[in-house]
């Protein structure tokens, strides 16, 4: 009696938690929920199917405990042969039943059936069993427990700050940026008698141009999953615009600039560098900071990092185990001296970077993370496949390469 309360109490808090969860879909049937049900979705998930082996257990002890019953109140004369647990049901007293396999190599058609003739006799296997709910779920007889998809994607991948945030951005509608960069700039400016001579500075510009490079990327996609998963479109347009993002800050602060390559922060000629040493990392970088305010007079607006790096300058310690940049409680100030720091594994490792990108520098672009869809890649059309594409224009200039500084050895 008390197992039979116990199923009982366990089936209602069963079919609750089921009752509950089915809500949730029935108010969001466009996955479009707060982040906070979303999360919530998983464990409710979990307790169900937890309380469903609970509740199958349960109902198997049960079945045994019947069985017992009835052998004493028959005076054990019942014997096995002729109870529940017969061939072809379990020992909890339920009709175990077979699979669709197990079904063919037994059925008539295949044990009559005539090697080479290919003939045999006609056979109908009923597989309505195979279909239907049982107590007890394995993997050769049942379907596994439902685990129900959340639909939560990150389809933005939680953007980081970029170095592109940084640099101010232009249009262009050629193929390349013709500019001036400053190459010599000596100020001689002082105090000066009647009638004397002025005294001579120097400031000396070269032509430059920056060719505009195509950044671009593909996904294949078949044209069921565009149709039939709600949001697919938009999430892998998002992922794709984010790769380029990526890829472009790559090149940005690394690129050769041997096309279709653009010429990044670290390989432009003229600028500035500032060794480690025995200094502190903060202290290192202050001084590049002084190297680019008195080589460009600029004022630097930006550092570059890699995490690695950023990662024991974040774990700075007083002598008595106080935190300099703040609480392991705390996120912390993202800064170094008053300025913004960037962290990418875009740049190379034991080596920072220093710069005025706000005065300096310029991304133009020629055309913005554009995305396409298109069948007609190789042999797509017939596959009922899809290639997404996306691809962008863009072109760096840098007018005064004294306003960058590599930190080195770091």
């Amino acid at each position: 009696m008390i197992m039979a309360t116990k199923l009982q109490e366990k089936q209602g808090e069963l079919e609750a938690k089921a009752k509950a969860l089915h809500e949730i879909f029935e108010k969001y049937p466009d996955m479009n929920m707060p982040e906070d049900v979303a999360k919530s979705i998983k464990p409710m998930n979990d307790e169900l199917t937890d309380l469903g082996k609970e509740v199958d257990s349960l109902k198997a002890l049960e079945q045994i405990s019947r069985n017992a019953q009835q052998i004493l109140e028959d005076g054990g004369s019942r014997q096995p042969s002729s109870m529940s647990w017969q061939k072809g049901q379990n020992q909890a007293g339920e009709r175990e039943v077979k699979s669709l396999g197990d079904r063919i190599v037994e059925s008539k058609a295949f044990k009559e059936y005539q090697k080479g003739s290919g003939q045999g006799p006609a056979d109908e296997i009923e597989a309505k069993e195979l279909f239907e709910r049982k107590t007890v779920f394995d993997s050769s007889t049942g379907f596994a427990p439902q685990a129900v998809r959340t639909g939560v994607v990150v389809d933005y991948a939680l953007q980081r700050p970029m170095v592109t945030d940084l640099i101010p951005v232009g249009e262009t509608n050629q193929n390349a940026i013709v500019y001036m960069e400053e190459t010599t700039s000596t100020n001689n400016a002082a105090e000066t008698a009647e009638k004397s001579d002025s005294p001579e500075s120097a400031l000396a510009f070269t032509q430059k141009d920056s060719s505009v490079r195509d950044i671009r990327t593909y996904l294949p996609v078949t044209e069921i999953a565009l149709e039939d998963a709600p949001g697919m479109a938009s999430i892998i347009n998002n992922r794709l615009g984010l790769f380029i993002r990526m890829r472009r800050e790559t090149q940005i602060i690394s690129g050769d600039g041997n096309a279709p390559n653009l010429r990044g922060l670290m390989n432009i000629v003229g600028k500035q560098t500032q060794a480690k040493g025995a200094d502190p990392t903060p202290d290192a970088f202050y001084k590049a900071m002084t190297l680019v305010m008195t080589g460009s007079y600029l004022d630097p607006s930006g550092i570059v990092i890699h995490p690695s790096d950023w990662e024991p300058i974040r774990l700075l310690r007083t002598n008595d185990g106080v935190y300099i940049w703040g609480s392991p409680s705390e996120a912390g100030p993202e800064r170094m001296w008053g300025l913004p720091v960037i962290k990418t594994t875009a740049m190379t490792q034991n080596t920072g970077l220093v710069a005025a990108f706000d005065t300096a520098m310029q991304l133009f672009f020629k055309k913005m993370i554009n995305i396409q869809i298109s069948n007609s890649h190789s042999d797509y059309f017939i596959k009922g496949q899809l290639a997404v594409r996306a691809n962008e224009r863009v072109a760096l200039v840098v007018y005064r390469p004294a306003a960058i500084c590599t930190v080195t050895g770091i």
